[in-house]
């Protein structure tokens, strides 16, 4: 059949003028033709409003449906989370993985997607790790500054400092690692073998899932407060940690779902009420729990500072002399013992010690030289050593860990020996000045009168440091010692003997002696050690055990401890 093209190139139609196509054209439709209209390439679309609220109606009540039946099952789906069958045996939906594939969870080959996974081992550490260093400046700090945060957060919002911990915790190494090990060894999407690790992560993002909005500003609030004190600056922009925690949210949540409901072929609403319903999650672990916790804990510590400062009030109207001995614990009486039996072998080594003889025999600076020797010598090992296997832990939102608690007890163990040194070198200029100025007497007399203030003043400041410095490393072997008396998870091995590299003629002490029975003797002369200090013939202000007026002023050896005391040096 030839084409209109032709037709109308075989009748001429156009050279034709108006009048002719006219004639033609009524001629045409004369005989019997008809028009054909071409239709338009740009129709409206009709749509049949009846049929579609039919549809709507039934997909409503399919929905319904599902929702009815999660809730007449809830426990029965939790017990299955919990006791775990064979991969074997499980039921895997199709129409799950379907809706896994279409979100970029899964691939056809049933693999995590590439993205997925690479987001998952390459990201997320970096997210969770940087999200916890941040959060670690305000958890992991000292008690004093801790609560002062805590009240400066909580002022406006009661659960700020609570978002921060948990936040904190989210940075779990070990379950992470085996994620991220699956994901790249295995990568297969029925993931029984880590599937109790993501359901922790999951369970943790969902408690604070309706706190997205409110953590970025709580974070930054808590990062602005920091900035303010000490000056630093943010280790990280704020817009990168909104974008961190929206990560966190709006794409490794919803995935997270897409698993769980997958592996435990689950009709689960992503909703946050049927989510809840289905991890069970208590008031024990939801939001709240934790800032209870700390309201306690305040209160516990507000009363111990309380009760320091009474007990401290007593202590200074009362001289140590007049108290009976069975009101100190055992475990002090056990190293005040050791440090008399070393305070009177004092006279026998000072023969024999250059350097020691330079103090004066009545000095108190001398009888601390020589207990500070004793501690460096048998005890200060505990510090440094890697024979002692230390685990961190977490419990109740509060981190426990030793080793980093050591490793700041044992800078403040070498200030003290650095000031120490300082205060030899004093001694040595005060000998120089006897010998130089003998024919000087009144000279003299005004050049060791300021050597004394300034003996004085350097030994209280190393008394003080050295009070806070056994109180807190007396507090870490105490741990220690509870641990073992119970759970037995912060000190691995308590039970091994303690091996030292000996040269000829030397002796340790605990060669040979299990690790807890040194930590136990170390907790005793520490403790005694500060109590010597704090309460017994160190305690005072004065620079010698007796008053001496001949060589220049001293202080009152009933002088207040307050300042010296309460105020942490370093």
């Amino acid at each position: 059949m030839s084409s209109l093209d032709e037709i109308k190139k075989k009748l001429n139609i156009e050279e034709m003028d108006k009048s002719s196509r006219k004639e033609m054209f009524n001629k045409f439709v004369e005989k019997g033709g008809k028009v054909i209209k071409e239709k338009s390439k740009t129709q409206p679309l009709r749509f049949n409003r009846t049929k579609q609220i039919e549809v709507n109606e039934k997909l409503a009540r399919q929905n319904e449906l599902i929702k009815q039946k999660y809730r007449s099952s809830p426990r029965k789906q939790n017990t299955e989370t919990i006791t775990r069958v064979p991969s074997e045996n499980r039921k895997y939906s199709f129409m799950q993985f379907i809706r896994g594939f279409l979100s970029g969870t899964f691939a056809l080959s049933k693999k995590f997607n590439k993205k997925f996974t690479k987001n998952v081992l390459d990201e997320l550490s970096t997210i969770l790790s940087s999200l916890n260093f941040i959060c670690s400046q305000f958890v992991s700090i000292e008690p004093e500054q801790k609560w002062k945060m805590v009240d400066y957060l909580n002022s406006q919002f009661s659960l700020s400092y609570e978002i921060l911990m948990r936040f904190y915790d989210l940075y779990r190494i070990n379950s992470l690692t085996r994620i991220q090990n699956y994901f790249k060894n295995v990568n297969h999407i029925e993931c029984t073998e880590v599937l109790k690790n993501i359901l922790s992560f999951y369970r943790d993002l969902v408690i604070l899932y309706p706190y997205w909005e409110t953590s970025k500003e709580q974070l930054w609030k808590a990062i602005s407060y920091q900035q303010n004190s000490s000056e630093l600056q943010p280790p990280l922009p704020r817009s990168k940690i909104n974008r961190y925690i929206d990560k966190l949210f709006d794409y490794y949540l919803p995935h997270l779902h897409t698993i769980i409901t997958y592996n435990e072929n689950l009709k689960l609403p992503y909703e946050l009420e049927y989510v809840r319903e289905y991890l069970k999650i208590n008031a024990e672990e939801d939001i709240g729990s934790i800032s209870k916790r700390l309201a306690d804990e305040k209160a516990i510590y507000l009363a111990e500072l309380e009760k320091e400062k009474e007990e401290r009030k007593k202590v200074l109207k009362e001289s140590v002399e007049k108290k009976e001995m069975d009101k100190i614990p055992k475990y002090i009486q056990k190293g005040l013992a050791i440090i008399d039996a070393i305070i009177d072998k004092i006279p026998e080594k000072l023969k024999e010690d250059k350097q020691a003889q330079l103090f004066e025999a009545n000095e108190k600076m001398l009888y601390f030289y020589y207990l500070f020797n004793e501690f460096d010598k048998e005890y200060s090992f505990l510090l440094t050593s890697s024979q002692l296997k230390l685990t961190s832990r977490l419990e109740s939102g509060v981190r426990t860990d030793l080793r980093s608690d050591f490793d700041e007890t044992f800078i403040k163990f070498n200030e003290i020996a650095n000031f120490i040194r300082e205060y030899i070198e004093l001694m040595e200029e005060y000998h120089n000045l006897k010998i130089e100025l003998e024919d000087s007497p009144l000279v003299l007399q005004q050049k060791i009168a300021s050597q004394n203030l300034k003996r004085t003043q350097l030994f209280n400041e190393i008394r003080s440091r050295s009070i806070h410095f056994f109180k807190k490393f007396s507090i870490s072997l105490q741990k220690l010692i509870n641990d073992y008396r119970q759970d037995r998870l912060l000190l691995q091995n308590p039970e091994d003997p303690l091996q030292f590299t000996l040269g000829r003629g030397t002796r340790k002490k605990f060669q040979n002696v299990p690790i807890i029975k040194a930590i136990a003797a170390a907790f005793s002369f520490s403790s005694a050690f500060h109590y010597y200090l704090s309460f017994d013939a160190l305690s005072q202000k004065s620079l010698y055990l007796d008053k001496k007026t001949e060589e220049g002023p001293v202080e009152d050896e009933l002088a207040p401890l307050d300042k010296t005391e309460e105020k942490d040096p370093s």
